[in-house]
């Protein structure tokens, strides 16, 4: 009995070793590749993703002023550039793969906001 017990700690601990071993590897989450950027004068899904960032980022007045509507007017424009600068990103006005990579990582833990990895470009 005893012998049993220690074959299933032992592979208990294998398993867990493993496991560990395979979410060391994989590393963070990615939104869809492929996706294409998101810029000014952009409407839909995509831009819904990109104003709930700028939203759940809390940035300042800007994040405050982004309306969550599908539609990338100044407002929304002015939130992504804020939105990079305050990342160290390459403050262009265009969410691509870097940006959106960001804007995914914020949003990726709730559950509600898990679509957008569909409309994030990342690399």
């Amino acid at each position: 009995m005893n012998r049993t017990l220690k074959r299933c700690a032992n592979a208990a601990a294998a398993t867990a070793v493993a496991f560990a071993a395979l979410v060391t590897v994989s590393g963070t989450a990615q939104a869809k590749p492929g996706v294409a950027n998101l810029r000014y004068g952009a409407t839909g899904q995509g831009v819904r993703c990109v104003q709930l960032a700028i939203q759940e980022a809390g940035m300042g007045t800007v994040s405050d002023r982004v309306t969550v509507d599908g539609v990338w007017g100044s407002k929304t424009q002015d939130g992504v550039i804020e939105f990079q600068e305050h990342h160290g990103i390459k403050a262009d006005g265009v969410v691509g793969p870097v940006t959106g990579q960001y804007m995914y990582e914020l949003l990726r833990d709730d559950l509600y906001h898990q679509k957008c990895y569909n409309y994030l470009p990342t690399g």
